[in-house]
């Protein structure tokens, strides 16, 4: 019988969406669970307790993520926001 190949994980990679925020899919989620016509207080309830869901699972996936890819995933944290991305525009300082 032959050896089973060994299961690794996949090495870290940033690419796409996944350079501009760390969770565009949540981001996505967040966009349509506050985008309505019309928001009655069983919206409100409905969209604020979904964001904070997913603000929580943010949190605990990323104490994983630090566990496991240590100081990669801690530059790549640093470096991308979370939900809302950065203006694309360069930024000039004051006066120039």
């Amino acid at each position: 019988m032959r050896d089973a190949p060994r299961y690794g994980p996949s090495p870290f990679t940033e690419c796409g969406l996944y350079r501009r925020i760390r969770y565009p899919l949540m981001a996505g989620f967040v966009v349509v669970f506050w985008s309505a016509p019309v928001i009655t207080a069983a919206h409100v309830l409905f969209a604020a307790t979904a964001t904070g869901y997913i603000l929580a699972g943010i949190a605990c996936e990323e104490h994983d993520l630090i566990q496991s890819l240590g100081d990669t995933y801690a530059a790549y944290r640093t470096r991308v926001p979370a939900l809302i991305p950065r203006s694309p525009l360069p930024r000039h300082p004051p006066g120039s």
